[in-house]
């Protein structure tokens, strides 16, 4: 398994598994069993499994956040 797909599956367990995942998300379990295949977390879903999982964005999906370096002002 993929780095990413690794961290996928442990954000899946921490949101309280696929189907937990999925109710809360309003999709299928196997929409979401593919982002673990994938080794890819939608990007129209990744700020609410965020929020679901407290896996940071960054992390989900770096090509598109950047982590903030410690004492940098938010925008």
């Amino acid at each position: 398994m993929s780095p990413e797909s690794e961290l996928i599956q442990q954000a899946i367990e921490a949101g309280g598994g696929i189907g937990a995942v999925a109710k809360a998300l309003e999709m299928t379990e196997e929409g979401v069993r593919l982002w673990r295949v994938r080794g890819q977390v939608p990007s129209k879903h990744v700020v609410a499994f965020e929020g679901l999982t407290g896996v940071p964005r960054e992390r989900l999906r770096p090509d598109l956040y950047r982590a903030q370096t410690a004492g940098a002002k938010a925008a």
